[in-house]
């Protein structure tokens, strides 16, 4: 590939790639499988790659924390959390690190039972006591918490 031609496509890559990132932040891995999906040469995705590191655009390490406090204040449990960053290509390391810190800051137990007392009250109440347990079961189960925590909930409810 002509040298021309290499740095249009690089030019190309890197506007499309703030585009991405105007919307949200993204993995370095999502990055790259957007440029591959829009046939740029590994060599022009290398290079796009590394120009957003060293802009710091890209960065697995800040993307998992971001990702890690916004899906926690949203509560979801922690195996949803986990396994939304695994999706987005982020290193198992990273991933248990940021869940190690959102363990210590987020009670996931207390946060299970505040959302199944609310859907207790809103979407259950009418319901025998053995649909609504496994509705609220289901609900959780949906937002990634432990059985053993949604569990012990419903013992509680």
């Amino acid at each position: 590939m002509p040298a021309e031609e290499s740095a249009e496509e690089f030019t190309k890559a890197k506007k499309f790639s703030f585009r991405l990132l105007k919307v949200r932040g993204r993995s370095e891995a999502e990055i790259k499988e957007r440029l591959r999906q829009k046939e740029f040469p590994d060599s022009v995705i290398a290079q796009t790659l590394q120009y957003l590191h060293q802009m710091r655009l890209v960065d697995d390490r800040q993307f998992a924390k971001d990702w890690v406090s916004a899906r926690g204040e949203k509560s979801f449990g922690l195996r949803r959390i986990a396994s939304e960053l695994k999706q987005k290509g982020i290193a198992d390391e990273i991933i248990n690190e940021e869940l190690e810190q959102l363990r210590n800051s987020h009670h996931e137990e207390e946060t299970a039972f505040t959302l199944a007392k609310q859907q207790q009250l809103k979407r259950c109440k009418n319901m025998e006591k053995e649909r609504a347990m496994q509705r609220i079961f289901q609900y959780l189960a949906h937002r990634g918490f432990n059985p053993e925590i949604i569990e012990d909930t419903l013992r509680k409810l």
